[in-house]
């Protein structure tokens, strides 16, 4: 009699505490507007749409109630007797007072309904950017046995427990995948007496999250549930429209009304073999905070700055530190980008124990040593992500994994395309007129990243109002190829042949130009006299002698070419060559006018001495 009468009790409470009543609010068109008389608190408790209380104050499936029954009064989920501790907006997370199930001393068996959550939108179990929710039933007490059935009598987990000298056989979980059905826990009592383990105490059921001491396991068994922490997660589902992509097309029901709000996806936690999204939930952007389901309702962060402050520092040991990461408030973009330098031993951390060795604007990356052998960086800063690990591509430094652990994050300003980033002037991150914006291949929920580069032609930071400065390529011959007269312009430089030559100095050197000798006859009159010609045989010898001086020119262009270059000095060489075929071909020219013959031989044999002379010092060069 006394185990009915305690399991009909049970009934009772359990099935009140799940006698949830959904409520319809019309609320969920983008233009809406909140009645003036929505409550904004209950007792402690703040609310904030989507949550509410009365016609028109909350989303659908968001109603609560406030019942002044005692002191503080009480806030309920729904109408049913769910109690709210607090409301999250940001992690899309409430807190409630834990459920609990109890099985005397006295009682052997007994069976209760579970909290039943279908068609509402809210779950023990989930998962999102930042979020992670996971809510089990651990059973404590002796020599327990406990079950977890579905709707339909099959067994879906179970557990038992043993009163050892250990406090930690005291307890045993239960995992349940299928929150949003009806669900039915089984207690029974079993026999340890053989075992010499004792097998009297109260049994007690509860749905918490895990992280619990030895302390908080014995104050349970005593009744007291102040240290227990239990979680529901929400979401928005508007029924076909689960995912970002597709509820962001139905204007009329899409849930992340202010334009400074993100959506993210949301999926059923730790559910074997699925990647199916259950709805989704909205979060101000970086940088700024506030409500992300009202319009307007996310605000820029005060702590947010565009530019740095002109006193921050920009060195930590030998690291530098550029905008948007910086070293104390006011020298960052937001918090996201917040380092800290230790001054005693100039280490550079982030997140207190991440030992940043370097910082790359252009590439994107952040190199850290992880002291604390994690793998992770913490919700806050969702702009940097884990890229390569360096010890995938050098495996030798597994060897030293215990003592230095070098690994590479990829960093993005916001994960925004450029073409949206552009519109909000407040937050766009490239800011300097010779900057571009460029989307990186790190996504989340299938939106691109991007971050900022300086324009072709210019270097420096593009975070920065005239941070990106002009390249003086023509210092830099190295990167910037020039085999001729370099001039450098604003955002690139200019490359041309010296006088006298041709050819694509960018590539190779310029050419001489072939000169060939004018004959004075035929178009020219035969009344020319020899005066004429005695001056143009001078000026031809001018031009050769000329010839010889461009080829020690190019002599000395080619010693001063690095060790990095000597393989051009064949080409040289046969170039070479080919202005002595033509020089030896000029030993035979004779110039013919009107019968008149003057052999050029003499001059042009000076050339051909110079260029011998040359050809022996390229030779040795």
């Amino acid at each position: 009699m006394e185990f009915l009468l305690a399991k009909m009790f049970l009934v009772i409470l359990i099935t009140s505490l799940c006698s949830i009543t959904s409520a319809q609010s019309t609320s969920t068109n983008l233009t809406f507007a909140l009645p003036p008389n929505c409550s904004k608190r209950c007792g402690n408790i703040s609310i904030e749409y989507p949550f509410g209380i009365g016609n028109g104050c909350f989303r659908s499936g968001f109603n609560l109630t406030c019942r002044n029954d005692s002191n503080p009064p009480r806030l309920l989920l729904g109408d049913g007797r769910i109690e709210v501790k607090n409301i999250d907006l940001n992690q899309g997370v409430v807190y409630i007072k834990p459920p609990v199930v109890t099985m005397g001393i006295n009682v052997y068996s007994m069976s209760a309904p579970v909290i039943d959550m279908e068609n509402w939108p809210f779950s023990f179990q989930l998962t999102s950017s930042g979020t992670w929710v996971s809510n089990d039933w651990y059973v404590f007490g002796c020599s327990a046995c406990a079950i977890l059935l579905n709707f339909t009598g099959n067994t879906i987990s179970t557990c038992s427990t043993m009163c050892s000298g250990d406090p930690w056989d005291k307890y045993c979980s239960l995992r349940s995948y299928t929150w949003g059905t009806p669900l039915d826990i089984q207690l029974y009592r079993l026999n340890q007496t053989e075992l010499h383990l004792a097998s009297s105490s109260v049994i007690t059921a509860v749905i918490m999250i895990d992280g619990f001491s030895d302390y908080d396991i014995n104050e349970i068994m005593r009744g007291n549930y102040s240290g227990v922490n239990t979680t529901l997660a929400w979401y928005i589902n508007d029924s076909k429209f689960t995912t970002c992509a597709k509820a962001k097309k139905n204007k009329a029901t899409y849930a992340c009304l202010s334009s400074n709000s993100e959506c993210y996806e949301a999926y059923n936690y730790d559910v074997p073999n699925s990647n199916q999204t259950v709805g989704y939930i909205c979060r101000c952007s970086v940088s700024y905070h506030g409500n992300p389901y009202l319009p307007h309702g996310c605000q820029l962060d005060e702590s947010f700055k565009a530019s740095p402050l002109k006193d921050c520092e920009t060195k930590c040991g030998s690291v530098d530190v550029q905008f948007p990461f910086g070293m104390k408030q006011g020298c960052y973009r937001d918090e996201s980008f917040a380092l800290a330098c230790d001054k005693k031993t100039t280490t550079l951390r982030y997140q207190d124990d991440i030992v940043v060795t370097n910082i790359s604007l252009e590439e994107g990356h952040l190199e850290f040593n992880d002291t604390a052998n994690r793998h992770y960086i913490s919700y806050g800063s969702h702009y940097i992500s884990y890229s390569s690990l360096s010890r995938d591509t050098n495996p030798y430094l597994d060897l030293f994994s215990l003592l230095d652990q070098h690994e590479v994050y990829t960093w993005v300003v916001a994960y925004k395309s450029c073409e949206d980033a552009k519109k909000d002037n407040k937050t766009f991150a490239c800011v300097d007129q010779h900057s571009q914006c460029i989307e990186t291949n790190t996504t989340r929920n299938g939106i691109l990243g991007y971050r900022c580069k300086c324009s072709k032609g210019y270097e420096g930071n593009p975070y920065l109002q005239d941070g990106c400065r002009d390249i003086n390529e023509c210092l830099h011959r190295d990167k910037y190829i020039c085999y001729g007269i370099c001039t450098n312009t604003d955002g690139g430089y200019n490359c041309t042949c010296e006088p006298d030559s041709s050819g694509d100095p960018r590539k190779e050197p310029c050419n001489p130009n072939k000169k060939r000798p004018v004959l004075l006859g035929g178009l020219y009159k035969p009344t020319h006299s020899l005066t004429e010609m005695t001056k143009y045989i001078d000026v031809q010898c001018l031009r050769l002698d000329c010839l010889a001086k461009k080829l020690e020119k190019y002599r000395l262009f080619v010693l001063e070419k690095s060790e990095a270059q000597a393989r051009e000095i064949e080409p040289m060489k046969a170039r070479l060559e080919e202005m002595e075929k033509t020089l030896k071909a000029r030993d035979d020219e004779i110039l013919d006018l009107n019968g008149a013959t003057i052999d050029i031989t003499t001059r042009t044999r000076e050339a051909w001495d110079a260029t011998n002379v040359l050809r022996g010092k390229v030779a040795n060069s």
